[in-house]
């Protein structure tokens, strides 16, 4: 793909030939994009992790099995181009005329490719740029980045990983998850001091954990059952502190009591550990938790990981997924209402990409876009359909993330698609119910990233700014008001042309 660095003087190339930025030879430069996404935290809620320890027991049940039969889904298909102002995330087809693309960006193998340098002639404001593989805005004769990449919610607060690699976060911060500050509760945008070299971020419950482009994991928060991770349990870190004896990592999810990461291949697991949900076969311990973590049995491939309120599951290479702990919803995903302390194949399907876990359910995108579901959903229309391989009306889905009340997805369109509770506005659309088991859109255009917390939702956009909706009382949409919204707001700082 042809494009420019900040380097050719626009008054010595014909400017029709739209090749260059400004000052210096033109070369080539390589502009990556995202393709589909991972989901991550958000499937948390206090009082159902208490009632659930209630219930378990000390020890690991295997409840009754019984054939849990495929019910097809009844969830009407949703028309995903609703929103009229939404665009793929891949430029724009054009031809290969000088002048086609309407942002003053050169046409290359019939698509509008971004500059690098925002100082030529006809490059109007706010037209994208090029910058270190990066596809960021105009702003003037500067060339800004996206304000954030990746998106990641607990229970109550929000974590960004911004452009420059650093964690910015806000809501909640009674257990310090939000930030280092003295505030318990964190209205907009806060650097988390000490987190650099950022590269991805999950969330749950009152805990955060980030990995860097080094591979290192560090976590921070509530530690009660030892869900950081750091080996200091029935404390609260409050700031960002490495989890000991891991490399490599790629991927990690919370939950409210444990979290689990990928690395090297292997999936690692720690915090509360009384259904088996930790993988690592050993029976529940007293107390029931492990402050370090544990290596999952038998699984040295794979690619991405996610924590439910007692289960977790892992996505392999291939495609094909495995789950362990509580199954007495179905939830391992292999037909049957058993528990297993080391991980079980998921039987539902096979080409999966991502998976997101709730606190009885999971949701995992196969390839080609389609959204399959297992285990006991509070918020689906067909609750008892426990092994859903093709949830209807959900197609072309690029990212997806499930909570407790309610679950969105973003489509290729870039639209974002949720359902469930909406009590609070969460869905982020007009409705006047308080329940809406249909997938419906979001009043939020050009979605990138989704996250779902306990009653608010929050979209990472196409163009880095960042959209909340929902319960705020606890700061949770960032825009500094504290105040819950039904209408999407814009996270304080946040606009594209934030640096």
């Amino acid at each position: 793909m042809a494009g420019l660095t900040a380097g050719c003087d626009a008054t010595a190339i014909d400017p029709t030939l739209f090749a260059c930025g400004y000052g210096g030879p033109c070369e080539d430069v390589a502009v990556t994009g995202d393709s589909v996404a991972t989901g991550h935290g958000g499937n948390d809620n206090d009082a159902a992790m208490t009632l659930e320890i209630a219930e378990l027991g000390p020890a690991i049940v295997d409840l009754p099995s019984a054939p849990v039969d495929a019910v097809p889904e009844t969830v009407p298909e949703v028309d995903t181009a609703v929103a009229t102002d939404s665009a793929p995330e891949l430029p724009p087809p054009c031809s290969s005329t000088p002048g086609a693309c309407d942002d003053g960006n050169p046409c290359t193998d019939d698509q509008c490719q971004p500059e690098a340098g925002c100082v030529h002639p006809l490059r109007p404001e706010g037209a994208s740029c090029a910058l270190g593989g990066v596809v960021g805005k105009c702003n003037g004769a500067e060339c800004v980045p996206p304000w954030a990449r990746e998106i990641a919610a607990g229970s109550r607060h929000v974590c960004v990983v911004r452009s420059n690699s650093t964690l910015a976060c806000w809501g909640d911060n009674a257990a310090g998850q939000a930030s280092q500050n003295a505030e318990t509760v964190v209205l907009a945008p806060a650097q988390v001091v000490g987190a650099k070299d950022v590269a991805g971020v999950a969330a749950g419950g009152d805990t955060t954990c980030a990995w860097s482009l080094s591979g290192k994991l560090m976590c921070f928060g509530d530690d009660a059952l030892g869900q950081t991770g750091t080996g200091s349990p029935l404390t609260t870190v409050f700031a960002p502190t490495t989890v000991p004896d891991l490399t490599e990592v790629t991927a990690a999810d919370v939950g409210v009591s444990h979290a689990c990461a990928v690395a090297g291949g292997k999936v690692f697991c720690w915090g509360r550990q009384d259904s088996g949900q930790l993988g690592d076969g050993t029976p529940p311990k007293a107390p029931p938790m492990a402050p370090l973590p544990l290596a999952v049995s038998g699984i040295v491939d794979a690619v991405e990981v996610a924590v439910g309120d007692a289960h977790s599951c892992a996505v392999r290479k291939g495609g094909t997924a495995a789950c362990w702990g509580l199954g007495g919803s179905g939830q391992l995903g292999n037909g049957k209402t058993a528990s297993s302390a080391v991980p079980v194949a998921v039987t539902v399907a096979s080409d999966f990409l991502t998976v997101s876990a709730g606190v009885s359910d999971v949701h995992a995108i196969r390839q080609g876009g389609a959204v399959a579901r297992w285990g006991w959903s509070l918020y689906s229309e067909s609750p008892a359909s426990w092994s859903v391989p093709e949830v209807k009306g959900l197609m072309k889905v690029t990212d997806l993330d499930v909570g407790l009340g309610h679950a969105c997805v973003t489509t290729a369109a870039g639209t974002a698609l949720c359902w469930g509770d909406n009590t609070l506005g969460q869905l982020g659309r007009i409705t006047t119910a308080d329940l809406d088991p249909v997938p419906g859109p979001a009043a939020i255009p050009k979605v990138k990233r989704v996250a779902v917390g306990k009653a608010f939702t929050c979209v990472l956009r196409t163009d880095g700014a960042v959209q909340c909706v929902g319960d705020g009382t606890h700061g949770e949409l960032g825009d500094g008001a504290g105040t819950s919204s039904k209408k999407p707001v814009l996270v304080k700082g946040s606009s594209p042309a934030s640096p």
